[in-house]
């Protein structure tokens, strides 16, 4: 269970003029409190003049020359979609406008991110005269100067942040350069290239390009997950309009064997059915192909590559469920590996292509920083993934004197080790991290308003949140918040992976699903009321339309989210064998009839090893509950520590023993009473 953000304003919602009352409280719960604001976000979308960018007058300048003595130009692009559509969209542009052009995509294995003085020479023996980078470039001072030791020219679009100083070339198009004014800044990759193409067209207002581009644009900008306020929000929703309409046979068989319905496109269907296609390619070395296939004119050659790069990302994923199954394996034989602050997890020969986004969904399952190693040989690679309010650059970075090399933000990184040091960056992560974080903050949910169900939850709402897409950073899909509902029953779907919850609440009966969870490790018993955070959307099939109610988050009744704060860090740092107080550790420390009731659910059957659902099983969000959150995890090691129960996958089982066990000998229990002593454990 995630902590929940409620919102901050009163709850007085003003009348925004031809917006449902509940779109007006998703507006002002996000800061938008006037009717003029309201309207500004909903219809006031501009595009900036394109001259407004630092560097933009050089840039263009240059191109032209180069088009104009007909020399050999390379885009030179980046592997993640971002990178692959800014490289089709300049390549295309300058195609069209006869320019001798060719582009260059490095090996996400071999070459690593943003220019390589390999590739330099290569492109410089290819007779290139003039290199416009896309989507990288802005920190790459050596290899900047390496290609004009070469004879070549530099023009940088990039919109990463830069260094104090920036390469020494032709121009540097960043909006985020110290000395530029452009007035939106946060442009994807693919958005500075889009505005270097609407300057060479003589486009001041943009739309015009941007309806010949507006599909490209759209893709990578929503995978590159920037805000989709201001520039991106037009930008998303005209790419949407035209992606539904596309003639580009490369964008039209990545639609059909996605499975998705160019009526029906929305920016979840660019970031989960386009955006990890095209990605998928480069991930297994195979860097050229999406860019092959979105540069495609053939009808069948497009067919083709579509299939190959779906074959692609089918291998991805049964690459990625193979290391989320050795992670489980590693788990489950030493619990101990989840206990830090941060996740350090590692194994041999992981694809490197693949880790991120394990590392991505371990995080989610577990709620904390995880950093992902795959060791080859003598070497280790990896990637971070980290959650708001815990910089792992920051982290990683404190760690540097046994990392070949490292690089990221905050929320990602990545890092190059010898793979004998990997023992030593688990234990300086974890010192950095509790100097950073004593308690690591835990992944929050913010909710957008709450409603009952006999406000909302039709068709007619469901319909009126359209109005406010498309959804994604910057404009997420809106959490709803249900309150006193009654879970009438938890069914499997999806061959268990899934679970549709038959609900009540003020005597309307309903449904929602609810994606990676199943009845047993729902927080809500059947038969008994809590409280929901739901989607809300519309579906579609054989013509009729629904209201559909995904379930991201449940509280059961009673729930106290600082109580069980309180108790989860506690139980963290006592796991952890850090420090407790004398009152902490009591609160932690179940009595012998609280375990019995923790041994007794387990001997009933079924019983989920997730200890929220536990604790929910046992009622301990009642007014006077039988056992507390921080008892219900206790009670559980030290059962597993006598040998009275076991973890088996995601489920608790009786192990059969014989006579009577003295829990009160466990190495847990003992510690816990030395500490309410006020000693700690030796």
């Amino acid at each position: 269970m995630k902590p929940w953000r409620l919102p901050a304003h009163s709850g007085v919602i003003p009348a925004f003029p031809g917006l449902d009352p509940l779109c007006a409280g998703i507006l002002v719960s996000r800061g938008i409190t006037s009717p003029e604001a309201a309207a500004a976000f909903l219809h006031g979308g501009i595009l900036h003049d394109p001259s407004a960018m630092r560097g933009m007058e050089r840039a263009v300048a240059v191109i032209e020359e180069a088009m104009s003595a007909g020399e050999l130009i390379a885009v030179y692009g980046d592997y993640d979609c971002d990178g692959m559509t800014a490289t089709v969209l300049l390549y295309r542009y300058l195609e069209e406008r006869g320019a001798k052009v060719a582009y260059y995509i490095p090996d996400r294995e071999k070459e690593g991110y943003g220019l390589n003085r390999e590739a330099c020479r290569a492109l410089a023996e290819s007779g290139v005269k003039l290199v416009i980078t896309v989507d990288n470039g802005v920190s790459a001072h050596e290899e900047v100067a390496y290609l004009y030791e070469l004879g070549l020219r530099v023009v940088i679009t990039d919109h990463h942040q830069p260094r104090e100083t920036l390469p020494a070339c032709e121009a540097v198009l960043n909006p985020h350069r110290a000395d530029d004014e452009y007035p939106f800044k946060d442009l994807a990759g693919v958005g500075v290239a889009f505005k270097l193409v609407c300057a060479l067209e003589g486009d001041d207002a943009g739309f015009d390009t941007l309806r010949r581009f507006a599909d490209l644009v759209c893709i990578g900008t929503i995978a590159d997950v920037v805000p989709l306020t201001g520039e991106n929000r037009v930008i998303a929703a005209e790419g949407l309009r035209c992606l539904s309409e596309s003639e580009n046979p490369g964008l039209r068989a990545l639609l059909a064997v996605s499975g998705l319905s160019p009526e029906k496109l929305g920016a979840q269907s660019v970031s989960f059915g386009l955006a990890p296609r095209l990605n998928a390619a480069s991930r297994l070395g195979k860097c050229d192909q999406s860019v092959e296939l979105l540069l495609c004119e053939d009808e069948a050659e497009a067919a083709r590559l579509a299939a190959e790069v779906d074959t692609c990302n089918q291998r991805r994923r049964a690459l990625e469920e193979g290391i989320l199954r050795e992670i489980a394996a590693q788990i489950a034989e030493n619990p101990a590996l989840v206990r830090g602050r941060v996740l350090v997890l590692a194994g041999a020969g992981w694809h490197h292509g693949v880790i991120g986004i394990a590392a991505a969904r371990v995080m989610q399952r577990y709620g904390r920083p995880v950093l992902l190693l795959s060791i080859l040989g003598e070497e280790a690679r990896g990637s971070a993934r980290s959650i708001p309010g815990f910089s792992i650059i920051d982290a990683v970075s404190a760690c540097a004197s046994v990392l070949t090399r490292y690089g990221g933000h905050p929320l990602a990184a990545g890092v190059s080790l010898a793979a004998k040091a990997i023992p030593r960056l688990r234990v300086m992560l974890e010192e950095e991290a509790a100097r950073l974080c004593p308690d690591m903050p835990r992944p929050e949910l913010s909710v957008d308003v709450e409603i009952t169900p006999a406000q909302g939850c039709d068709l007619r709402q469901a319909e009126a949140l359209m109005q406010l897409e498309p959804f994604g950073a910057g404009n997420e899909q809106p959490v709803l918040l249900l309150r006193n509902v009654r879970v009438e029953g938890l069914d499997a779907i999806g061959n268990g992976a899934h679970l549709r919850a038959r609900l009540s609440a003020g005597g309307r009966f309903f449904q929602a699903v609810g994606f990676r969870m199943t009845p047993e490790t729902f927080p809500i018993p059947q038969g008994r009321t809590g409280d929901l955070c739901v989607t809300l959307t519309v579906n579609e099939y054989n013509g009729t339309r629904r209201p559909s109610l995904q379930i991201l988050d449940a509280h059961p009744a009673g729930f106290r989210q600082e109580q069980y704060l309180e108790e989860i860090y506690a139980y963290e740092r006592f796991s952890r064998g850090e420090a407790l107080s004398a009152q902490e550790a009591g609160r932690l420390t179940p009595s012998r009839g609280q375990t019995a009731l923790v041994w007794r659910a387990v001997r009933g059957g079924g019983v989920s090893a997730d200890p929220d659902a536990l604790a929910s099983r046992l009622g301990a969000w009642e007014d006077s509950p039988p056992i507390s959150p921080g008892q219900v995890r206790i009670a559980a090691d030290v059962l597993i520590e006598a040998g009275l129960i076991a973890r088996e996958g995601e489920k608790f089982r009786i192990v059969p023993a014989e006579g009577k066990t003295d829990l009160t000998q466990t190495a847990i229990l003992c510690d816990l009473y030395r500490r309410q002593k006020g000693c700690e454990a030796p």
